[in-house]
Order: structure tokens, then C-alpha cells, then sequence
């Protein structure tokens, strides 16, 4: 059977590898750490294979400490109280040992590296990328553990966050439009918003939908306006916009955007003309909706093809589907935009807070 190998800065990384070409039911072959001359430096490689095949699974096995057999015995009754005694432990799975082995050599590896090189291993493990990294890990650091280690790079990533309230409760009308990817999560965001407008802040609300292209778009954001008994329009135009602007006197309007490319220059120009509109009415707020499962070159490309809106904040949205959140976190930095909400689930408006929240130890959990 044909192994293939998998490389990495770390164990972590490797297996992610692995877990993207074959699943999560991978036969790990063999691991080991490169640390010759002529590399780019130490590296962990992982031998893995498609799950299903036999041969590869016994071959892996060998590798592995044999479990020790917990042979049966039927539950019996005791002489002194009368209770049952507990079944016996289930038998080991055969990968345990292999997965016991592997942490094992992650912990080895952290341990042999110099501080700098193990804050770079946690941020990368934790998916941040780039000069951020260099810039996270160049200082010197105090620890010599993992979890000092930590602590000091969660104190330097939040030195530099940018966080900032999103005008909801300002003084005067304000007019809140998120812009984004498909699949980003605006129409859902900006119901959240709508109901911390109304209902946490006790403001009147106004939904305008620009969203004509997307199938079933204007039924969900009206169905989310009908529920909170909120205004709700929709205008395919410049115009049409100005006039949903003037039938409702409201003191957060709420614009929902289409899913379309920065690209796409007749798009763009409608939500140009609209964005106009609005800063003459009002203050105006642009929201970047930024996805978390994002890598920083993409929050970078995102944040580049959207800066003729001229965004103002960004927003991380289902950073309960991320993995890990260092590179739209790091990608948010990159941008120089500060963040204004977290929005993590469907809840609405349960699920959306302000980043004011630690996002440092969110990033950069405890076990990174």
C-alpha cells in the first residue's frame, strides 16, 4: 500500500494535511522530525493513507504499541455490600497508541524549541500567518513554558487589536450597510443587528434589502423584519433606494447588500450610488462581513476589493465554523479596519456581540 507523506511546521499542521487528502479515518504509517542541513529548517513529516485499506492498517499497526488484552469477565455481585461491580474498561482502540505517540512528540518538540521558535510553532498552529507572526514572536520572552509562552503572545496580539462600537445608539439617524462575500453571513448579521437596534437599545428601525440577485434573499431578510414588526424595503436602484430612504423615518436604516464580486462593475456602482445617497442623508457606518475560517491574504484581498465602500469596521462572522480564527484575526490587522462585532451561530440576536469581548484568548486558546 502507498503512503504518502505529509509536512509541516509541527504535528498539528501535518495532520491537518493529512485530515484535507484522506478524512479523519487516515492510517497513519509512521511519523518522524526532519532537522537535517538543506532543509528550511526543522519539519515534521507524516505518513498517511487512504482508511479502508488492510494491508496498510496492519502495517500501521506494527508501529504502534500492541494493546493490552482486558479479557471479559461477567459482572458478580459483592459479598459485603450487595452492588453490582462495574463492567471492565473497554479494549483500547488499535490507533491509541499511535495518537498517544504523536502528542507525545509534539510535546518533545515545543520542549526542544527555543522560546521565539515556540511562540512561532503556537501562533502558527493557531492559524496566524505572515509578518504578523514575526512581529508576534521577534520580543524577547520572559517564559520558558508553553502556557507563559501563551499568556505573553495573547498580551502582545491584543496590543494590536483594534476595537471600536458600531454606532447603533449615536445621537443622530445613522445608516448601518454591511458589504461582503457570498456566503458570509450578512443578511443573518444584519438581523442581529436590527433586533439590538430595536429591542436592546430601544431605537426604530428601517431594512432595506439591495439584494435582487440572490434566490430567496428578500424573503428571508422580510421574513426577519416581519418577526420583529420592523419596516422593511427593497430597491433595485439608486432611486428606488432614495425613495425607501424618505417613506420611513427611522433612526438605524440597515442595508443588506448582494453577494456580489468586487469585481463586478455594474454591482458596485449601484452600491456607490447608494452609499452616496446615504452619507448625504446621515452619518453612515460600512461593516466588512469577514467569514473567520478566512486566511489573512484572503481578508487582505477582501478588504482591498471593498475599499471603495470605504469600510469602516469589520465584522467576524461564524467563528463557531472556524477552526482557527488567527488568520481572519491576523488578516483584520493586516487591514488596519478595527473590529466592531463577533458573531458566532444563527441565534439572532443572541449569537452577535461586541469585540470588546478577549478575542486574544479566543484566538490563542489554551491548547493552541
Amino acid at each position: 500500500m502507498h503512503f504518502e507523506a505529509f509536512r509541516g511546521r509541527d504535528v498539528s499542521e501535518a495532520l491537518s494535511l493529512v485530515r484535507a487528502a484522506y478524512g479523519g479515518d487516515a492510517v497513519i504509517g509512521g511519523t518522524r522530525v526532519v532537522t537535517g542541513a538543506g532543509t528550511d529548517g526543522p519539519f515534521v513529516e507524516v505518513k498517511a493513507a487512504a482508511p479502508g485499506a488492510a494491508d496498510a492498517t496492519r502495517t500501521a499497526r506494527r508501529t504502534a504499541p500492541a494493546p493490552k488484552a482486558v479479557p471479559f469477565r461477567p459482572p458478580s455481585v459483592s459479598s459485603r455490600s450487595g452492588a453490582p461491580r462495574p463492567p471492565p474498561p473497554p479494549t483500547p482502540h488499535p490507533l491509541d497508541g499511535e495518537i498517544a505517540s504523536l502528542r507525545a512528540l509534539l510535546d518533545q518538540m515545543m520542549s526542544t524549541k527555543k522560546p521565539r521558535e515556540r511562540a512561532q510553532a503556537l501562533l502558527g498552529a493557531a492559524g496566524f500567518e505572515g509578518p504578523l507572526v514575526r512581529e508576534l514572536a521577534s520580543a524577547p520572552l520572559a517564559s520558558q513554558e508553553r502556557d507563559g509562552v501563551l499568556a505573553e503572545l495573547r498580551l502582545r496580539l491584543r496590543g494590536t487589536l483594534r476595537v471600536v462600537g458600531c454606532r447603533l445608539q449615536s445621537s443622530g439617524p445613522v445608516i448601518v450597510t454591511c458589504v461582503g462575500p457570498t456566503g458570509s453571513g450578512k443578511t443573518t448579521t444584519l438581523a442581529k443587528l436590527a433586533a439590538k437596534a430595536k429591542f436592546e437599545l430601544g431605537r426604530t428601525v428601517h431594512v432595506i434589502s439591495l439584494d435582487t440577485f440572490r434566490v430567496g434573499a428578500i424573503e428571508q431578510m422580510k421574513k426577519f423584519a416581519d418577526l420583529m414588526d420592523i419596516p422593511f424595503s427593497v430597491a433595485g436602484d439608486v432611486a428606488s433606494f432614495e425613495d425607501a430612504l424618505l417613506e420611513h423615518d427611522a433612526d438605524v436604516v440597515l442595508v443588506d447588500t448582494p453577494s456580489r464580486a468586487p469585481s463586478d462593475g455594474a454591482s458596485l456602482a449601484r452600491l456607490h450610488g447608494c452609499l452616496a445617497i446615504a452619507r448625504e442623508r446621515a452619518q453612515t457606518e460600512v461593516l466588512l462581513v469577514v467569514p473567520s475560517y478566512l486566511r489573512t491574504n484572503d481578508v487582505e484581498r477582501l478588504a482591498a476589493g471593498y475599499a471603495s465602500c470605504a469600510p469602516s469596521a469589520i465584522i467576524l462572522t461564524k467563528i463557531d465554523e472556524a477552526e482557527r480564527l488567527g488568520g481572519a484575526v491576523g488578516g483584520a490587522v493586516r487591514t488596519g479596519l478595527p473590529l466592531a462585532y463577533l458573531s458566532a451561530g444563527p441565534r439572532v440576536p443572541e449569537d452577535l456581540s461586541t469585540a470588546e469581548l478577549d478575542l486574544a484568548d479566543i484566538a490563542l486558546p489554551g491548547r493552541a
